[in-house]
């Protein structure tokens, strides 16, 4: 992918004409009922969810998951694209769902291999300079 299909400024958002293509190449293995949120080019978040009973209706944006009462947060990515790389903010797993964070950061690894970016972990405590660096607007505290 060329540079010129990211956004001037924080890199998000991405081009999201070959999402389609990359979700059928690289899908996220999971064995249960799960969510998947993947605003990966758009918002540089994936958020798992688990169903705990009752009809759930698709979320058409990030605010509307706050209307899904019985699905519960397990486990959630975040990223941010910079320098012709993706680094990992944050990332976040409910008590005994662990097993989603090696999924979730090898899921980070082949979106980045697929627009053949590099990767990368984002440590803001060793004073990273954040100009251009995606500031997690998206992600509301109170699903996080």
């Amino acid at each position: 992918m060329k540079d010129c299909a990211i956004t001037k400024g924080c890199g998000l958002p991405m081009d999201t004409s070959l999402r389609g293509k990359r979700l059928r190449k690289y899908p996220l293995q999971v064995t249960e009922d799960i969510l998947v949120y993947d605003r990966l080019e758009t918002e540089g978040i994936v958020l798992l969810y688990e169903n705990i009973g009752g009809a759930c209706y698709m979320p058409m944006c990030y605010d509307e998951l706050g209307y899904c009462e019985n699905m519960v947060l397990i486990a959630a990515i975040s990223v941010s694209v910079y320098d012709h790389a993706v680094y990992t903010d944050r990332y976040f797993f409910q008590l005994g769902y662990e097993e989603y964070i090696p999924l979730l950061f090898n899921y980070v690894d082949a979106f980045a291999s697929f627009y053949n970016y590099g990767v990368g972990i984002l440590d803001l405590r060793k004073g990273v300079a954040t100009d251009g660096i995606r500031q997690c607007r998206c992600v509301d505290i109170k699903y996080w």
